[in-house]
């Protein structure tokens, strides 16, 4: 994963892990009212079951590849969300080394949306990464098919960016 930043941001830290299994995004939250015994109104959210173990296990790979506090400061996030190839991607609809049809896309360009794959991914690393995602200054994401034989993953770098000394042009 190459950075395209402007002259004179350096990068202080890198912080490069992979999540395995299929990236889910973060679709919207349910939230209904409930009478408290007290006779105040409450809320309670819910989310997908999918969603929270999906965020669990990014959790737990940051948590392994990150072991020290959050960062502070800028971060540059890159993300590329890799999933399975359908069967229809596949001669006579049938997975297997060199059999991959000639016309079948290298993106994956079906939901889950990719802002909703970052957002998921964001919420995940906040408190273990970085302290907030207010922090993402700059963000890439790809959404991509895995090759025959590859996991369906999130490849996953975090640059903490530098900005130049004051009175320095870029």
């Amino acid at each position: 994963m190459e950075s395209d930043l402007p002259g004179g941001i350096e990068v202080a830290e890198v912080v490069r892990f992979v999540i395995p299994g299929v990236p889910v995004g973060k679709g919207s939250v349910c939230a209904f009212p409930i009478r408290r015994k007290d006779g105040r109104l409450s809320a309670v959210v819910t989310q997908e079951k999918t969603t929270i173990n999906w965020v669990a296990t990014a959790r737990l790979a940051a948590e392994r590849a990150w072991a020290r506090s959050p960062l502070g400061g800028a971060i540059q996030l890159r993300a590329c969300f890799w999933f399975p190839r359908p069967n229809c991607h596949y001669k006579s609809h049938r997975p297997g080394p060199g059999r991959l049809k000639p016309t079948a896309p290298i993106y994956h360009t079906r939901k889950p949306d990719e802002d909703k794959l970052q957002r998921a991914l964001r919420d995940a690393l906040t408190g273990v990464i970085y302290r907030d995602d207010s922090q993402i200054a700059v963000a890439y994401g790809e959404k991509r098919y895995a090759d025959f034989g590859e996991m369906p993953r999130t490849e996953v770098e975090i640059r903490l960016l530098q900005n130049p000394p004051l009175g320095e042009k870029p």
